[in-house]
C-alpha cells in the first residue's frame, strides 16, 4: 500500500483504539518507520505515493498495536519534542508536557537582561527544563537532580544530544543525583530554584489516562505523604538555595493553585515573610498550573559551598 492511504488507514484505527490526537500520532508513527522522524512534516506527505516494503508494513502494524493498547507513541519511537529540543525518552523518564514548555517560557522571560545566572533543576527527568534554559538563555548555568538513576541516564543521553549541535551550551549543564536539596547543600546559591515534581495523589490514579498510569515512572508522577507533599518540600527549603531576589518556579497540578500559594504566603523566617506574592499562571487551557514566587531579601544569607555531583 502506499504511504498516504497506510496514513489514513492508521489514523481510523488509532481513533477507534480510543487515541485522542490519533492524526498527529499516526504521522509519528509512520514518520518512525520510514526514517522520517527528524525531517519536516511535510516530507511524509511528500512520500505519499510511495510502497511500504513488506518489512515496514510489519514494523507499522507492531507499533499502532502497542499503541492502540495504551503504550505512548513517544516512548514507541523514542522520541518527544519539547520547544527547540527533540529529547530522546523511553521507559523510565517522564515524558515532557506542553506545561512545562511554559514553565520554562516564565523563567526565560524573568532571566531576560540577567548576567551570569544560575538554575537549579529539582527533578530534572528527561533534562527537558536544563537544556532548554541552557539553550535559550546565553550565559546560563544550569544544574539539573533528580533522585531516578533511570531518568538521569536519560538526561545524560540528551545532553549528549544537544553537544552535537551546541557545544557551548551543553558546557553550562551539568546533572547529578539527589534526593529534591539533600545533593545541593554545598552549592552556591542559586538565582533560580525551577521544579516539575511530582504533584498526583495516590489516589488519583484512576483519574489518569491509561498510557500514563500504566507506562510512565510512578516515582515521577506521585507524590509520597499526598499530593502537594513534594511541593510543600520544596517551597519550604527553596528559599535557603536562593539569592536574595532569586525565583522559585513550580509547576502544580489544576487544583492545587491555592493550596501551594498559600503555602508560599505562609513561610516565614526571623518574622519576616520568606517570599513576596506568589503569582498564579494558566496553561493555555485556562488552568491553573504554575506558580511563582521571589525570595525576600530581609530573610538572612542562603547556603553556599562547592558541590560536586554524587557518583550514581
Amino acid at each position: 500500500m502506499k504511504v498516504r492511504e497506510v496514513l489514513s488507514g492508521l489514523i481510523v484505527e488509532l481513533r477507534e483504539a480510543g487515541v485522542e490526537s490519533a492524526r498527529a500520532e499516526a504521522e509519528i508513527l509512520l514518520a518512525a518507520v520510514l526514517d522520517l522522524l527528524e525531517a519536516p512534516r511535510s516530507a511524509l506527505y511528500a512520500a505519499g505515493e510511495r510502497e511500504l516494503t513488506s518489512g515496514e508494513a510489519r514494523t507499522l502494524a507492531g507499533l499502532a498495536l502497542r499503541r492502540g493498547s495504551g503504550e505512548p507513541s513517544q516512548y514507541l519511537v523514542g522520541r518527544a519534542w519539547f520547544r527547540d529540543l527533540t529529547l530522546a525518552v523511553g521507559h523510565g523518564v517522564l515524558i515532557p508536557r506542553p506545561e512545562t514548555e511554559q514553565l520554562v517560557g516564565r523563567v526565560l522571560e524573568w532571566l531576560a537582561g540577567r548576567s551570569s545566572t544560575r538554575v537549579l533543576d529539582l527533578g530534572t527527568g528527561s533534562g527537558c527544563i536544563a537544556l532548554s534554559l541552557a539553550l535559550e538563555a546565553k550565559g546560563v548555568q544550569v544544574v539539573g537532580i533528580d533522585s531516578s538513576r533511570a531518568a538521569l541516564r536519560w538526561a545524560e543521553r540528551n545532553l549528549e544530544r544537544l553537544r552535537s549541535v551546541d557545544p557551548e551550551a551543553a558546557g553550562r549543564v551539568r546533572f547529578g543525583s539527589s534526593d529534591l536539596f539533600s545533593g545541593v547543600a554545598e552549592e552556591p546559591p542559586f538565582d533560580v530554584v525551577v521544579s516539575n515534581p511530582p504533584y498526583v495523589g495516590r489516589e488519583e490514579a484512576e483519574r489518569l489516562p491509561r498510557e500514563v498510569r500504566d507506562h510512565e515512572p510512578p516515582e515521577a508522577l506521585f507524590a509520597l505523604g499526598g499530593a502537594t507533599a513534594v511541593l510543600d518540600a520544596i517551597v519550604d527549603n527553596a528559599a535557603q538555595f536562593l539569592v536574595p531576589g532569586g525565583l522559585l518556579a513550580l509547576e502544580i497540578g489544576e487544583t492545587q493553585a491555592d493550596t501551594v500559594a498559600g503555602r508560599i504566603r505562609a513561610a516565614v523566617s526571623g518574622g519576616h515573610p520568606v517570599y513576596e506574592a506568589p503569582r498564579v499562571l494558566e496553561d493555555l487551557s485556562g488552568r491553573p498550573r504554575l506558580v511563582l514566587a521571589e525570595r525576600r531579601s530581609d530573610t538572612g544569607p542562603a547556603h553556599g559551598g562547592a558541590w560536586q555531583p554524587r557518583p550514581r
